[in-house]
């Protein structure tokens, strides 16, 4: 196996310097609370229509990319990447001068990586704490945000710095390197100041258009006390953008900040057709055209009352102020 890899070392050693290279200039390290883009023109949308809510509910944005991996059979779930030990190495040399020097380990030393497929094993930070933050596995990459979130426009310059790094990493990706599934993922935590109270049922059904569907009178008849009725729904369907994805939507109980909070998590998922063919741009575009869908979703489902909690739309970029 080291064998194989052993001409492509001096090239993939090139590639990353280059990427640096390109890399370092547009690399934004910091970025500041929840952004969507405002609507209009569909694919002719642009990035600076970027707008950010003055009080956003976001809690975490995940960008992830899995690829095909040699399944064992004999073990369920268990499958061998045998690129994982120099795309990693490459990895973690590079994020390094990028300022990434931060590694933490996710699994012990001891764990076989065959038992660990598509999840990550490295988690690479700026510094202890800090974000964004870069996660590889054997099967996976990760990019990572949470507020302060400056809106899609500068966290798609990290993703696409981590993309950079990984195929630079990766043995021959033109050849070796297929796409199995890419997903994009916002997770929203509306708490007191976005009007949760005691009633999360009234919450979910006035604020973003769901209900549980209990028969007329059930709660009434049964519930000590209707107004603490929690439930956790999940919706999927597939999209027409993009194009053989699926729409997750899952909206829970939960807490944000250790207060009282409804969580919504809401994922775009493409897999095999539905997953974008090529390698860095291809999947940068597919994230364009999840983010926004997620973000015509968003605002569908919440209502102009939960909007005005939610403040002011600051602008990002070219983007016009609105109250």
């Amino acid at each position: 196996m080291s064998r194989a890899f052993g001409p492509a070392r001096v090239s993939h050693g090139r590639r990353l310097e280059k990427v640096l290279e390109n890399t370092i200039l547009c690399f934004s390290p910091r970025v500041d609370s929840l952004g969507f883009q405002s609507r209009g023109g569909g694919e002719g949308r642009q990035m600076d229509e970027d707008y950010l809510y003055e009080n956003a509910p976001l809690i975490e944005v995940i960008a992830e990319v899995f690829w095909q991996l040699t399944p064992i059979r004999s073990v369920p779930g268990a499958a061998i990447d045998p690129y994982f030990a120099a795309t990693s190495n490459g990895f973690r040399t590079a994020a390094g001068k990028l300022g990434y020097t931060h590694v933490e380990r996710l699994v012990p030393e001891e764990a076989p990586l065959e038992l660990v497929a598509k999840e990550p094993v490295f988690r690479f930070r700026r510094s202890p704490g800090a974000w964004p933050l870069y996660q590889i596995g054997p099967g996976i990459f990760t990019c990572n945000i949470v507020p302060p979130y400056n809106g899609w426009a500068e966290f798609r310059k990290v993703i696409s710095a981590g993309l950079d790094l990984l195929f630079a990493a990766f043995p021959v990706p033109e050849k070796q390197f297929k796409t199995e599934t890419v997903a994009l993922r916002y997770i929203d935590g509306f708490g007191a100041a976005h009007g949760v109270g005691e009633n999360f049922v009234q919450f979910t059904a006035q604020q973003l258009g769901f209900s549980i569907g209990l028969r007329d009178g059930l709660l009434a008849r049964f519930a000590s006390d209707p107004a603490k009725a929690v439930a956790s729904m999940h919706v999927r369907f597939p999209l027409r953008e993009p194009s053989q994805a699926h729409m997750a939507l899952k909206i829970s109980p939960g807490r944000k900040d250790g207060q009282r909070a409804v969580i919504a998590d809401l994922r775009v998922t493409g897999t095999g057709a539905g997953a974008p063919k090529g390698l860095g741009e291809d999947i940068l575009n597919w994230l364009d055209s999840s983010h926004r869908t997620l973000h015509d979703i968003f605002d569908m489902m919440t209502s102009e009352e939960l909007k005005r909690r939610m403040g002011p739309k600051k602008p990002v970029g070219g983007a016009r102020a609105e109250g």
